[in-house]
């Protein structure tokens, strides 16, 4: 993948655990905004997900 699309996408995922701990005004954003790169390759690269064959 692009290298500047994967980081965008990471720092999306970052920007949005901020923003979900202050609505649930509670927790610590550390975990998810530490974790951001990982998710993005795991759910990028390895967990695919076809609707058409739900089994």
């Amino acid at each position: 993948m692009n290298k500047k699309i994967d980081q965008q996408s990471a720092d999306n995922i970052r920007a949005l655990a901020v923003v979900m701990v202050e609505k649930a005004n509670s927790g610590h954003p550390g975990g998810p905004m530490e974790g951001a790169d990982f998710m993005h390759i795991l759910y990028s690269e390895f967990f695919n997900f076809d609707p058409i064959d739900m089994t």
